[in-house]
């Protein structure tokens, strides 16, 4: 349409190089856009350890419905899935696996002894046996113990602080996705549904001398 105007000497070059110009700035945006598309691919890439590969998403961007909302029941999938809760209760496994053998080695281990003697200059043999064990009467592992005790202390805190974490994070992820579906709705009924009537206005207004290329940039934009 600019340029039939401009061919037809009823608009300036001015409108031609600004829809060029326009047009332009889209390219370059598209090639950003590429290049964004380009480094996520080489950033999962490197986080998966496969040099060489360029993973591509397949696929259209329309919004899942059945992402569930229950904050109940993502909750529960929460507590058996997700990464650092589980992290968490193997390093709780662990700490009571360390009080376990601190509590052991406080027990007296006995030493049993017993060998053979041989003189050469004076012909003759003898034999020997030993027994010893320590009395714990001071030390009985108390610091092992008490050591062992306070990491899993440490882990039920952290524990409960990644459970609360994780439970407000649920509950605002599931907040926001409802806000957004209802915004997406909004902008989808009363918003997308009207731009290309706006387009097409917006062309026939310039093309009939109604309106300048300001205003049909505008409508294109939009």
């Amino acid at each position: 349409v600019v340029r039939g105007r401009a061919d037809a000497g009823e608009r300036s070059e001015y409108d031609v190089a600004r829809i060029e110009t326009e047009t332009e700035r889209v390219h370059v945006e598209m090639m950003n856009a590429e290049a964004e598309v380009d480094d996520a691919a080489g950033q999962l890439a490197t986080l998966l350890g496969f040099p060489g590969w360029s993973p591509r998403a397949t696929g259209n961007l329309d919004p899942d419905q059945h992402v569930p909302t229950d904050i109940d029941m993502l909750w529960a999938t929460a507590q058996q899935r997700r990464p650092s809760l589980v992290a968490i209760r193997q390093q709780q496994g662990a700490a009571r696996g360390g009080l376990f053998l601190a509590q052991r080695e406080r027990m007296p281990v006995p030493a049993f002894s017993a060998g053979t003697q041989v003189t050469h200059e004076v012909t003759g043999t003898s034999m020997f046996f030993g027994f010893s064990m320590p009395l714990p009467l001071f030390d009985r592992n108390q610091g092992s113990i008490a050591k062992a005790t306070a990491q899993i202390r440490a882990d039920d805190l952290a524990l409960e602080a990644e459970l609360a974490e994780a439970r407000a994070d649920i509950e605002r992820a599931t907040t926001v996705l409802a806000k957004r579906r209802e915004a997406l709705s909004a902008l989808e009924g009363r918003v997308v549904q009207r731009v290309p009537m706006l387009r097409r206005m917006s062309e026939d207004a310039y093309r009939e001398g109604g309106a300048d290329i300001l205003e049909l940039l505008d409508a294109m934009r939009s």
